[in-house]
């Protein structure tokens, strides 16, 4: 791992200095222009109030009621299940819908709207989390049970808030009321990773920079035909890769291990050794933990045991809870995609729920799959680099082809009319 971060950091120096080499030449001075960084984390005073917001509602107004709820129910099981449902329901719904409208109203740039929607992501499957994990203990509870004097055991009701509280901040999506702790916190690791963190936002903006913005700028004003994209694709193969692995190097490694050795959090896996993978089932497994974790503890559990309940014909459909997990994953990626890009086109949930799934089913632990692994990952990036290039500019050199909602969903690089100018 070490040399693998050594050989980034090497290409991270030389892209640094190729860039000021190519100033100096094309202007006679080297001037790094940061203003593509400045201009994606705009807005960042409006970033914090939403997500303040976000935070005190998914903290306070959640546990709150799930307390109530839990030390009340047994008195009028029927009628308070029903009321906390349907609350429980609209509750989530607002919180998607105002932080979208929040983020949509201020028109926050393309990073800024990433932290929203990923914020409002995560804390959406924390809320699920928390009242999925506890609601069996207020559902079993019998008021004949009680063990305090008065009346009510409220760790076994409701978990304290000191645990509710640690889990919002903790690297881990699956709740617990207790995680292993390490006895103390290393700072200078902290820092160390957080520093890594803006290292890697850097890194990628010099690669969008240095290989996606001088081939896509001028799409919709100089003909692109069929040759073109095929050179475009290519050309934005390994920008893209370097892109992927540092979008996972630095949130899934520096991010989450800043996180976890500031909260003490002792368990570090947050992802294995998905470079070995020989299957498309171990990628997706290992790639990711954190989120994998979720979708099997609240989603692929959940309707294997429903299966279950429902008798054996529907057992026999053993693909339908895989399905489901990747028709939920695939959304809320072309979600965040979507809301961040300020335009529809589903060229990640076609990538990820159509050829995705399909590739889970070649059932193969030959090493030399590995290879193919790589190549797709290699040729997925740079389509979806250069796909999404070309539609960010489309937009901006392009007149609109429709009005409305119609704009929004319709690519407008399909129905681009190329300029001479």
């Amino acid at each position: 791992m070490e040399s693998i971060y050594n050989i980034f950091a090497a290409i991270l120096v030389l892209l640094f200095f190729n860039k000021v080499l190519d100033e100096i030449v094309t202007t006679g001075s080297p001037n790094l222009d940061l203003s593509t960084i400045a201009w994606a984390f705009g807005k960042l005073d409006r970033v914090i109030v939403t997500w303040v917001c976000m935070f005190t509602s998914t903290s306070v107004l959640i546990y709150l009621a799930f307390n109530h709820w839990a030390h009340h129910r047994h008195t009028m099981p029927v009628l308070y299940d029903v009321v906390a449902g349907v609350l429980y329901v609209i509750y989530l719904c607002l919180f998607m819908y105002l932080p979208l409208q929040s983020l949509l109203y201020y028109d926050l740039p393309t990073a800024s709207s990433f932290i929203v929607l990923c914020e409002q992501v995560r804390m959406f499957m924390k809320t699920w989390a928390f009242v999925r994990s506890n609601s069996g203990r207020a559902r079993s509870y019998k008021k004949n049970d009680d063990t305090s004097s008065n009346g009510q055991n409220t760790s076994i009701l409701c978990p304290d808030f000191s645990h509710y509280l640690y889990f919002l901040f903790a690297p881990t999506l699956v709740y617990r009321d207790e995680y292993p702790r390490n006895e103390s916190c290393d700072w200078q690791k902290v820092l160390n990773d957080l520093g890594q963190v803006v290292g890697c936002l850097f890194y990628i903006h010099f690669l969008f920079v240095r290989f996606c913005v001088p081939v896509f700028q001028r799409f919709g004003r100089e003909s692109f035909n069929g040759t073109t994209l095929l050179v475009g694709m290519f050309s934005c193969m390994f920008p893209g890769s370097l892109v992927l692995l540092c979008s996972f190097f630095a949130i899934l490694h520096a991010w989450l291990n800043a996180f976890a050795e500031m909260m003490r959090f002792a368990d570090r896996m947050f992802y294995k050794d998905w470079w070995n993978s020989t299957s498309y089932a171990r990628f997706y497994r290992t790639w990711n933990c954190v989120v994998h974790d979720w979708l099997y503890e609240y989603v692929y559990r959940d309707i294997v045991n429903w299966q279950r309940r429902q008798g054996e014909g529907c057992i026999r459909l053993r693909c339908l809870p895989m399905l489901v997990v990747f028709f939920i994953s695939s959304v809320v990626h072309e979600y965040i995609l979507a809301f961040a890009f300020r335009f529809f086109y589903p060229v990640l949930l076609v990538m990820f729920g159509g050829f995705g799934v399909a590739f889970m089913f070649v059932n193969t632990k030959a090493r030399k799959f590995n290879i193919f692994l790589w190549v797709t990952l290699i040729l997925g990036t740079g389509i979806l680099m250069c796909l999404y290039s070309m539609e960010w500019y489309a937009r901006i050199n392009c007149p609109p082809t429709y009005d409305g909602f119609l704009d929004y969903v319709v690519p407008r690089s399909l129905n681009c009319e190329f300029s001479s100018n």
